[in-house]
C-alpha cells in the first residue's frame, strides 16, 4: 500500500513539476507590468544586449505627427548621449557625453543640460533619431511603482523631442 502511495505522489509530481516551471518568475511578472504600462502609454519597448552581454530595454516615444511633417523637408536629427561612469569636465555635461556617432554641432541649447540634470540614475543613454526619442533603461524600479517610472520616462521623452539641436552640415 505504501508503495502505491509513493508511486502516485511521484507520478503527480512528474506531471505538475514541468507545469509549475512554466509559470513566469517574479522578475518576469514585474517586467511584464513595466512594459505593459509603457505600451499603454504609447511607448515602444525593445530589448537589446550591450557589448558586455547585459540586457537593457529601449523605450521610444515616436515623433508626433506635427513634428514628423516638419522633419520631412529636412534631415532627421540623430544624436545620443551616454551616461559615463564618472563626471568630468571633458564630458558634455556632468556624467553625460556624446556618442561618437552623433551628428550634431558643438552648439547645444542650455535646455538639454537642464533636462539631463533630472534624468533617473537608471537610464544609461538617451537618444533622438528618425524613430523618435529613446531612453536606454535597465528597468530597475527602486521601490517605485511602474506607472510612476513610466510617467517620468514619458515626460523625459516628450521634453527631448522638443529640444532642437543643430545638425552638422552634410
Amino acid at each position: 500500500m505504501l508503495l502505491k502511495i509513493i508511486m502516485i505522489i511521484a507520478v503527480v509530481s512528474l506531471m505538475l513539476g514541468p507545469v509549475m516551471m512554466m509559470q513566469p518568475s517574479k522578475k518576469e511578472r514585474r517586467l511584464a507590468r513595466i512594459r505593459g504600462s509603457a505600451i499603454a502609454n504609447k511607448l515602444k519597448v525593445q530589448s537589446h544586449v550591450d557589448d558586455k552581454g547585459e540586457m537593457y530595454a529601449v523605450y521610444t516615444k515616436p515623433w508626433p505627427d506635427y513634428i514628423l511633417q516638419s522633419l520631412k523637408s529636412r534631415q532627421f536629427p540623430e544624436w545620443r548621449l551616454n551616461r559615463m561612469a564618472f563626471a568630468h569636465d571633458i564630458h558634455f555635461h556632468s556624467v553625460w557625453d556624446w556618442d561618437n556617432k552623433s551628428k550634431t554641432s558643438s552648439v547645444v541649447p542650455g535646455e538639454l543640460a537642464a533636462i539631463l540634470d533630472s534624468v533617473n540614475e537608471d537610464i544609461t543613454a538617451i537618444e533622438v533619431n528618425r524613430f523618435g526619442a529613446s531612453v536606454h533603461w535597465n528597468e530597475y524600479l527602486r521601490g517605485r511603482e511602474p506607472q510612476q517610472v513610466i510617467k517620468e520616462i514619458e515626460q523625459l521623452l516628450a521634453s527631448l523631442i522638443q529640444v532642437e539641436i543643430p545638425l552638422l552640415p552634410c
